[in-house]
């Protein structure tokens, strides 16, 4: 069983920490979800198989939204679910090929940004794929970047300017409000700077 907390607080600052159980890789139909510190309540959702969950944040209304990859080969998964638990929606984007979703930020204007990789488009054989949706998770647009090197996002942050930041193995990305790449900067093991630029 794979086992990931995240902490989090609440309006009055209080620490609270969520914790999932889950299979990871197998073809059990299931994951668990348990607020924890005096548990409120317990779930466990039969999604499907070949579940790989790898990022949950809170959302603005209370709730919860988890993102990773679904079934084989896999997609871009979503799902929200309420306070208590409940599922809300669910959705898969991808095409015929391994498409997993690393990292979720809820955006400014209610929806939702997810950030992995795609083998499905782009030039590569793992690419970095941005997907945006609305708040009922209907996706709004999406863009790869990259070559023919593999590139994958496991981490993404909305910027004050509307753009987009990503972390993909030893570079930083960059993007505008119109999901171009502004710059892409590199670090070799030594922590050295190694490239600036657009491309």
């Amino acid at each position: 069983m794979q086992n990931i907390v995240d902490s989090v607080k609440n309006e009055k600052s209080h620490d609270y920490s969520f914790t999932i159980d889950f299979p990871f890789f197998v073809s059990s139909q299931f994951f668990n979800f348990a607020y924890t510190s005096s548990v409120m309540w317990s779930r466990v959702y039969e999604i499907g198989p070949h579940l790989e969950v790898n990022s949950m944040i809170e959302t603005s209304d209370g709730g919860y939204t988890i993102a990773g990859g679904f079934d084989t080969p896999a997609d871009f998964w979503l799902v929200k679910i309420d306070e208590l638990g409940n599922i809300q929606w669910n959705r898969t984007y991808g095409g015929e090929k391994k498409d997993v979703a690393y990292s979720l930020v809820e955006t400014s204007d209610g929806g939702y940004a997810l950030a992995g990789f795609t083998e499905s488009f782009g030039r590569g054989e793992e690419d970095f794929w941005l997907v945006k949706t609305d708040s009922d998770g209907n996706m709004q647009w999406n863009r790869t970047y990259g070559g023919p090197e593999p590139e994958v996002a496991y981490s993404l942050i909305e910027t004050s300017d509307g753009g987009y930041a990503s972390v993909l193995g030893n570079c930083l990305i960059k993007t505008d409000a119109q999901r171009i790449m502004e710059w892409k900067v590199g670090y070799e093991t030594n922590r050295h700077l190694w490239k600036n630029g657009n491309d």
